[in-house]
């Protein structure tokens, strides 16, 4: 799958999926957009997949997801955010707190 450029997870469900192990012969290195709609992807595997796995992610798809907060305090000191993603799609979790969308502008570059 080296050549993988989309990539559409939709509603599976990935809420019990683990973080790939460092070291993983796993290369998306051409993925450009990601779809995780309705996985429940926590935040941690989210930001080992872009940070380890695909580090070229321009567009990524986090709608319905049920998220009422940004983890962004449990990522790994190593991880830089998602500096790559340019779109975002979040809508349809349940996020009440401005200071929550305020962290996506922490973890991605707009």
């Amino acid at each position: 799958m080296p050549d993988l450029k989309f990539c559409n997870l939709g509603f599976n469900d990935l809420s019990e999926a683990n973080v790939v192990t460092p070291g993983s012969s796993v290369s998306l290195k051409k993925l450009t957009t990601l779809i995780l709609v309705g996985t429940k992807v926590h935040f941690k595997m989210l930001s080992y997949i872009l940070n380890h796995m695909a580090p070229c992610v321009e567009e990524l798809h986090l709608s319905l997801n049920e998220y009422s907060r940004v983890e962004h305090e449990h990522l790994n000191e190593t991880d830089k955010g998602f500096p790559t993603v340019t779109k975002l799609m979040f809508n349809g979790n349940c996020v009440r707190d401005w200071c929550e969308l305020g962290k996506l502008g922490q973890l991605v570059s707009f």
